[in-house]
């Protein structure tokens, strides 16, 4: 199994828009919104914070994707979650820590420190057979894919990457799958739009990364079993 690095994204902590100087909206009780046992958001999240497992309240909402987390602070001003800085949209308030805002400057220079990385694991043996997935990855270490990944709110860690030469004859696989990371997943749902874009505008054929979740345990999982590609 092989890893590739894609990006960093920091682990935000999101607040209901009632956000104010003390505590998450109104007076009263906090609401805490955790992700799931085995969520790689979760776990990175954890560690950053030096919290262990068993610290942990139970009784707190345990949601299993971002979207939810999001969906449901936003709908409640007394809440607070995390989620990948990428996800957090205008529904939630990005909280600042140690006074430092989550931005994609504050997290490339190491100042926001609730950062984790966002690695792609494939099995290895499978590029000479799998020219889709060989495709794939070469567009993935591309600048374009990079421009992709600044434009969605993450934090691109290739440097002068170079620009993706698209085939020029059709590929003899025409479909891949990638599950994993729920927090990755809109990015990599980018990634494969834009990415089967170019092979379709460069040779006519169509070709398909189909995204889907489970979360980081899943992907994990995935990828040991030799299955294409994970996040």
């Amino acid at each position: 199994m092989k890893k590739i690095l894609m990006a960093i994204a920091s682990a935000a902590l999101a607040c209901g828009i009632g956000f104010a100087a003390v505590g998450c909206g109104s007076n009263g009780d906090i609401s805490v919104y955790n992700r799931e046992d085995g969520s790689g958001t979760r776990d990175a999240f954890l560690e950053l914070l030096g919290i262990e497992s068993d610290e942990l309240n139970t009784g707190v909402a345990q949601l299993n994707s971002t979207s939810a987390v999001i969906q449901g602070v936003a709908g409640d001003e007394k809440a607070i979650g995390y989620a990948s800085l990428g996800s957090v949209d205008s529904t939630v308030k990005a909280l600042s820590v140690d006074g430092v805002t989550p931005t994609e400057e504050t997290v490339a220079d190491g100042s926001y420190k609730v950062s984790r990385p966002f690695e792609l694991m494939y099995d290895e043996t499978a590029l000479a057979e799998n020219d889709l997935l060989s495709e794939f990855i070469e567009y993935l270490k591309s600048a374009e894919a990079q421009t992709v990944i600044a434009a969605e709110g993450y934090v691109s860690v290739v440097e002068n990457a170079p620009a993706y030469t698209v085939p020029t004859a059709d590929l003899s696989v025409t479909e891949i799958e990638a599950s994993g990371s729920t927090s990755v997943g809109p990015l990599m749902t980018k990634l494969a739009a834009d990415f089967s874009a170019k092979v379709e505008e460069a040779t006519g054929q169509e070709v398909q990364v189909t995204v889907s979740g489970g979360g980081s345990g899943q992907g994990i999982k995935d990828a040991n079993e030799g299955k294409l590609p994970r996040k």
